[in-house]
């Protein structure tokens, strides 16, 4: 099982430090990125079509 993940933060350097540790688990998929909410609601409702 594929747990996928949408990662936000404001900052792009804290995105890319989870980005780096959660690619270590290969059960771990990372969908999309991004730096607010809106930005993450967008993502997610992509994702689900």
């Amino acid at each position: 099982m594929t747990i996928k993940v949408i990662l936000v933060d404001d900052y792009a350097v804290v995105r890319a430090g989870f980005k780096m540790l959660l690619s270590i688990d290969d059960s771990i998929e990372i969908i999309s990125e991004a730096e607010r909410g809106e930005q993450a609601i967008s993502a997610y409702q992509e994702q689900q079509t």
